[in-house]
């Protein structure tokens, strides 16, 4: 990272580390955090949470954020749509994303971007680091979902609807496709019925390197309250608040939300 940002320009970053307010920022953070060896949340499968926000591994993982802010390495607070941008005008190197990237990166710059091949020839795609605490490459398994509320009045309209999003083929083809999402793996992987529609690169590294990596972080009903504490923390940190106690108190929040 020293090497890049010293011969990038002043208005392009190594690296973007979504540092925004958002959710999503927590998405985007889990495998770094995952990378140096922390495990500040973890879930059973029971529904029983195990929290440690001051953990060693996540202690270094938020300590390298802040030093990557220090040095120049990443924005200091954009989100990832801003990111993606900013990837899009050659002002950033790095960058957790999506296989969505293809069609974003398309719509955000379009005259250099044409295709999903013109895409592929400017960037390419590979799995995270091997970090400090982590033995194997490891990202978040981020899935987008469809659902319909327990108290609709329409639920078999809803389901028609579900269904048709993510079955009809023209749906498929002509829109989800297109944006760089993946239906089921078992439909794009070699002789499935749109494997010749995931056969660029970039696909095929999801498909074939990036997919097997992934990890879920510890969905739960109360997931998106800690989540709140977790990026307010991650803000405060990229500003400079001191990590040790900054996430001392972060697990104090937390563990407050889950009633521990």
């Amino acid at each position: 990272m020293e090497e890049l940002r010293a011969k990038l320009p002043a208005n392009a970053h190594p690296i973007g580390i979504d540092i925004s307010k958002t959710e999503y920022a927590l998405v985007g953070f889990w495998p770094w955090i995952w990378t140096f060896g922390g495990d500040p949340m973890h879930e059973d499968n029971q529904g029983n949470v195990t929290i440690n926000w001051a953990d060693d591994g996540t202690v270094k993982a938020f300590q390298w954020l802040q030093d990557a802010v220090k040095k120049n390495w990443t924005p200091p607070d954009q989100a990832i749509k801003a990111e993606r941008q900013l990837m899009s005008t050659d002002q950033m190197v790095f960058k957790l994303d999506g296989p969505y990237l293809t069609g974003i990166l398309q719509s955000d710059n379009p005259s250099v971007y044409k295709s999903v091949a013109d895409v592929n020839t400017h960037w390419g795609v590979t799995t995270t680091p091997v970090g400090p605490g982590q033995s194997a490459p490891v990202t978040c398994a981020d899935i987008h979902n469809l659902g319909m509320s327990a108290n609709s009045n329409n639920k078999d309209l809803a389901w028609k609807l579900i269904d048709y999003l993510t079955s009809n083929k023209q749906v498929l083809t002509n829109y989800l496709v297109t944006e760089g999402v993946f239906p089921h793996k078992s439909q794009v992987a070699s002789g499935g019925p749109y494997a010749n529609l995931f056969s660029d690169d970039i696909s095929q590294a999801f498909i074939n390197k990036v997919f097997p990596t992934m990890r879920p972080p510890a969905y739960h009903p109360k997931y998106s309250q800690a989540a709140t504490y977790v990026v307010t923390a991650l803000q405060d940190i990229a500003g400079g608040a001191n990590v040790p106690k900054r996430l001392a108190q972060l697990n104090t929040d937390v563990k407050t939300v889950f009633g521990q």
